[in-house]
């Protein structure tokens, strides 16, 4: 009879759950240091696509659907990524410790796996999303925070969130791929990669543009296969807008299938525009304090990255 070591998938099952309490504290230590500097990487990632999503808008390489806010909420940014991190981080340390890891590079089964993830994670994260809008309490406790932003947005606003709602959206899913990615880091890392890459983007506020791509050159492939069928920062920007449509993660094919795909139908500028915009301050202040839901400011307070 094969045994569970022949399926690294299931490998956990042959795991002594009571190691010595000097390894169990060295193992969660460890896991505690990588969900640290993995979460400093992906604010350090998130700052990078920041300003370099600016420097091309400002030299009118990018459009934006309304202006861009410097806000950043790096302590929220930084807190959703370890919470949802470290959990992953404990589980690969004690479950998945024995598995033999490699860097093999097969591109057939690192693109048929980060397909499945996709896959996976795209239908959880509409039907949980979905519930979060649908229920009034869930959406209270979960999502409210992050539908603060209703227009105006920039990448970190996906981080702008309570604690607990991306666990649940992002850490969950992520616990189970780690069980099932194996020993491959490819099968673990390319999908961490896109997850990341992708919410980034989505919140970003820009026009979609194949420029975009030279930050995550990975993601080409996968937009060259099923490009079409993705959804784009436009449509998430509908979501946040209109918040009864675009409730999936990577691709339409959910919120078609449910009635709740929404186009996109609002004009993106350049810079020039939303800089002459800022301008004429009377006449645009309280579209301004409306576009960030700040009522109670001075338009003089309103900080946009321009």
């Amino acid at each position: 009879m094969p045994s569970s070591m022949d399926f690294p998938v299931f490998s956990f099952l042959t795991f002594d759950m009571a190691p010595g309490s000097n390894e169990t504290a060295t193992i969660a230590a460890k896991a505690l240091l990588w969900s640290i500097a993995a979460s400093f990487f992906a604010i350090g990632y998130s700052e990078v696509l920041y300003r370099g999503t600016k420097y091309l808008y400002q030299r009118g390489k990018l459009l934006r659907y309304y202006p861009l806010p410097q806000e950043r909420h790096l302590v929220e940014a930084w807190s959703s990524a370890f919470f949802f991190i470290l959990p992953t981080a404990l589980f690969a340390s004690f479950h998945t410790k024995d598995i033999d890891r490699s860097w093999s590079f097969n591109p057939i089964a690192i693109v048929a796996y980060t397909g499945l993830y996709l896959v996976i994670h795209d239908v959880y994260f509409y039907l949980i999303h979905a519930n979060f809008h649908k229920n009034r309490w869930l959406y209270n406790f979960f999502h409210d925070k992050h539908h603060e932003y209703s227009y105006s947005m920039n990448c970190y606003i996906v981080g702008y969130a309570e604690i607990l709602e991306n666990m649940v959206q992002v850490g969950v899913p992520w616990l189970v791929w780690t069980y099932i990615a194996g020993g491959n880091w490819w099968n673990w890392l390319l999908p961490l990669s896109l997850i990341v890459f992708t919410t980034l983007v989505g919140h970003s506020g820009y026009r979609m543009s194949t420029i975009v791509a030279a930050f995550h050159p990975l993601v080409i492939p996968f937009t060259l296969i099923s490009g079409k069928y993705m959804l784009t920062p436009g449509d998430h920007q509908v979501h946040h807008s209109h918040r009864r449509y675009n409730f999936g993660l990577f691709w339409r094919f959910m919120d078609q299938w449910h009635g709740t795909y929404r186009r996109c139908n609002v004009k993106a500028y350049d810079v020039v525009f939303w800089t002459e915009w800022a301008r004429q301050k009377e006449e645009n202040a309280e579209q301004a304090k409306k576009w960030l839901n700040k009522h109670n400011v001075e338009f003089e307070e309103v900080a946009w990255g321009f």
